[in-house]
């Protein structure tokens, strides 16, 4: 067997220590490298060896018949229709050399570097839910010639890789000037107030500060109740430019707040209340938005009166969630750019020895533009719709594909929350879909109450048996599996508490590796 290893993994900041998996902070306006290597060890002496990486994003929302969200992963008895589309694609031969690559004597792999340039913007965080996802990972390819024979063989795997927000740009997004003040003037048929957020951009944990002064009620009525909620929303588009939206199962957090009876609220003695409300880590999702998925997350402040069942005041204030620092990179302190660690201190490629760093012959990396939708966004599992490879020694010259033009009309309001943010905080604003974007005015938009559960999610108390269904299909556990956990009503409380020996015995997981992911996932969700 001529070829016995070919892998690809991370290097330097690039490489996961938990997993060995390959990560990279990139978008948001900041400068990012994605560095890696190919490994590979032969057993006979192969010629004619070519290397290339591509690096491919994807987008893809997924929807059942009569356009309704998917609301769990596909099967037999459940077909789903996917839209999806290539947004980004750099292609680089790392190596491409006629003379022969010999075995080891000591048995170690070869390491073949490479490095890809990432554009500054569009490059939404990795995210998947059942509903829809947002991947990226690197397609590898080996051509070489074996002893004896003429044509070449071909050799191919694909990597996923986990794109996050900078921790650069979180901490610009949280310094950012997000404070606002709403103000509802008074008349004979609503209540006068104002309402002020210091801020309005926070890290999961944090809570929203909100200070009402209500300073006028309609004649012949007081103040009944006054509550407020925090939720998130998720909007996913299909190929017919439709969307509906998935809420959050309960919301982050919410308060009420009954005032005595014939509370009376006159300008010179207006009522006053601070209303605070924790953005909760086991339901939140960081906002983003990009064409065909974006998340957000509003404040919904609700005013009631005595006399009226209905609420005299319905009003919602977008709030922008930052996922938490991926390192001790602090707010509050002057900026610093982390400093990428000299070649000495990175971790290691491989046990293996590295033999040999091959010279890259041609090493010029490329991006294109591929704006064509598929219908079919093909699965990380699947082989990828073949693209004609250049030829060698010969780069491929393409450009980096924007995500989509956009328009700056907004309505009043949202004009002047954006001009409270800086430009990160207005291209969160700007990039992807709503209601009131002049691009957007033919998407229609049903609203879904849909659980927004995702495989980095983790188990809460609250889950229902659907919901522990949907999240191990995430994962991917078998759907045999799955109707076993249905059929025992395991619900969000009692998957918390599941062990090894539970999993083995009483549900007759007989896998081991089965059983290790699902109780990874959980300690994950956890931590």
């Amino acid at each position: 067997m001529p070829i016995q290893r070919f892998e690809v993994v991370g290097r330097g900041h690039n490489l996961r220590p938990s997993d060995l998996g390959i990560t990279v902070d990139a978008g948001w306006d900041t400068e990012a490298e994605l560095e890696g290597s190919v490994l590979l060890k032969v057993g006979a002496p192969i010629r004619h060896v070519r290397v290339q990486a591509e690096l491919r994003g994807y987008m893809e929302t997924r929807w059942e018949p009569l356009n309704r969200l998917a609301k769990r992963p596909e099967a037999a008895d459940y077909p789903i229709v996917r839209h999806g589309r290539v947004f980004l694609q750099q292609v680089q031969v790392v190596y491409d050399n006629a003379e022969a690559i010999a075995p080891s004597p000591i048995g170690g792999s070869l390491s073949f570097p490479f490095k890809f340039v990432l554009p500054k913007n569009n490059m939404p965080p990795s995210f998947r839910t059942a509903a829809g996802s947002i991947q990226y990972y690197i397609k590898c390819s080996l051509l070489f010639q074996e002893p004896m024979k003429l044509l070449l063989s071909s050799k191919e795997l694909e990597v996923p890789v986990s794109v996050r927000v900078p921790d650069s740009a979180k901490k610009r997004l949280l310094e950012s000037p997000s404070h606002i003040t709403h103000h509802s003037p008074a008349s004979n048929e609503k209540i006068g107030y104002v309402l002020q957020l210091p801020k309005r951009v926070l890290t999961m944990g944090e809570s929203v500060e909100a200070d009402i002064s209500i300073f006028s009620t309609p004649k012949h009525s007081t103040l009944s109740s006054i509550s407020a909620t925090l939720h998130s929303i998720a909007h996913y588009v299909n190929q017919d430019n439709r969307g509906a939206q998935a809420k959050s199962p309960r919301p982050l957090s919410e308060v009420n707040h009954v005032f005595p009876k014939q509370t009376i609220v006159t300008a010179s003695d207006p009522v006053v209340h601070r209303l605070q409300l924790l953005v909760d880590p086991s339901l939140a999702l960081a906002s983003f938005e990009s064409p065909l998925i974006s998340v957000k997350t509003f404040l919904r402040l609700t005013i009631s009166l005595d006399n009226s069942n209905a609420p005299n005041i319905q009003h919602e204030i977008p709030i922008v969630v930052v996922s938490p620092f991926s390192t001790n990179l602090q707010t509050g302190s002057p900026f610093n750019t982390p400093i990428r660690p000299k070649l000495a201190e990175m971790a290691p490629l491989s046990p293996m020895p590295q033999l040999l760093t091959p010279t890259r012959s041609s090493e010029s990396t490329t991006s294109t533009d591929h704006s064509t939708e598929f219908s079919t966004l093909p699965d990380a599992r699947l082989p990828i719709p073949p693209i004609t490879l250049p030829k060698r020694n010969v780069s491929l010259k393409v450009q980096s594909p924007p995500l989509g033009h956009h328009s700056n009309n907004h309505s009043n309001n949202n004009s002047n929350y954006s001009e409270q943010f800086s430009y990160l905080l207005s291209q969160l604003d700007e990039v992807g879909i709503s209601y009131q974007r002049s691009d957007h005015s033919k998407v229609e938009f049903v609203e879904e109450h849909t659980s927004m559960i995702s495989s980095d999610s983790g188990p809460s108390n609250d889950w229902s048996i659907e919901m522990v269904a949907e999240w191990l299909g995430l994962l991917g556990v078998p759907a045999t599996v799955v109707e076993i956990f249905i059929a025992q009503e395991i619900d969000g409380a009692i998957l918390k508490d599941l062990s090894d020996e539970d999993l083995r015995d009483e549900l007759g997981v007989a896998s081991e590796s089965l059983r290790e992911r699902i109780l990874n996932a959980k300690r994950k969700a956890c931590k």
